[in-house]
């Protein structure tokens, strides 16, 4: 960069064709970092994902669950309704923080089904007699 800024922005503007001809004629995208939607494939840097991923409310839940169904290495089914996962998380020792993060059965019954989506080998849903159960899986050590 040049000291001045009129300088900078005609020097820009001279270098612009140039720069628009070596993308249109010379510069060739990788198959591999190709996407249908926009052209190139979006790059996520894998410490902001796993970050921001703290915050998920689905994955919250998970960390609930596992510390109030899984404590004991004994514990391998649970089989219960969203009503009766509610009540016992938020009765739990992660009461608090269930509470603020559940604020009714239906978003439990909501994050379970985003986690039955993330992680199909730990959740699955059944219903029987019309009642949506849950069946969770121990997580794997």
């Amino acid at each position: 960069m040049l000291p001045d800024w009129s300088e900078n922005r005609d020097r820009f503007n001279r270098e612009i064709p140039a720069f628009v001809h070596y993308l249109i004629n010379v510069f060739k995208i990788q198959e591999v970092n190709r996407h249908q939607r926009f052209g190139v494939i979006a790059y996520h840097n894998p410490d902001v994902i796993e970050m921001l991923q703290q915050f998920e409310p689905h994955l919250r839940l998970l960390e609930i669950l596992d510390a109030t169904f899984f404590k004991n290495d004994d514990a391998i089914l649970v089989r219960e309704s969203a009503a009766e996962i509610h009540q016992q998380l938020c009765a739990g020792s992660h009461g608090v923080i269930a509470r603020q993060l559940l604020s009714s059965i239906h978003i439990c019954g909501l994050l379970l089904g985003k986690l039955a989506k993330a992680q199909p080998e730990r959740f699955s849903k059944s219903t029987v007699k019309g009642t949506a159960r849950w069946e969770i899986k121990a997580p794997k050590k």
